[in-house]
């Protein structure tokens, strides 16, 4: 009886914790996913950053995700890669017509700023 009875109080016991660990995970995910932040401050000079990438003439297009800013170019060999990186991007990665640089959740009030000077609608 005791064997029964000790069993019974293990079963229990854990049994009662695995229900406030799954209460305690399911609480922390709600916080987590509830919401994604995009920052809609623009952090860097945008007219620097458009000489930089070869000018007005040289950029055909401008998007952006919730991270991150892609460029084509008419001549990727105008954009100058290497003072990309005084705006601090946390990465660039170069293609034959175009650069993507990671600049974080302000990635697309950048891009909207770079397409207002060009005068291009938004993406």
């Amino acid at each position: 009886m005791k064997k029964v009875l000790y069993w019974f109080f293990v079963v229990l016991s854990l049994g009662t914790l695995q229900i406030y660990a799954v209460h305690k995970a399911r609480k922390q995910i709600k916080k987590v996913s509830d919401k994604i932040e995009v920052s809609g401050v623009v952090n860097i000079n945008v007219l620097k950053l458009i000489d930089v990438l070869g000018g007005k003439e040289n950029i055909v297009g401008v998007t952006s995700t919730i991270n991150t800013i892609k460029v084509l170019a008419k001549n990727a060999e105008d954009i100058n890669i290497d003072s990309l990186r005084q705006f601090k991007p946390k990465g660039i990665i170069s293609n034959k017509d175009s650069v993507t640089m990671v600049f974080g959740n302000n990635s697309s009030a950048i891009a909207h700023e770079i397409n207002q000077h060009l005068g291009k609608k938004n993406d």
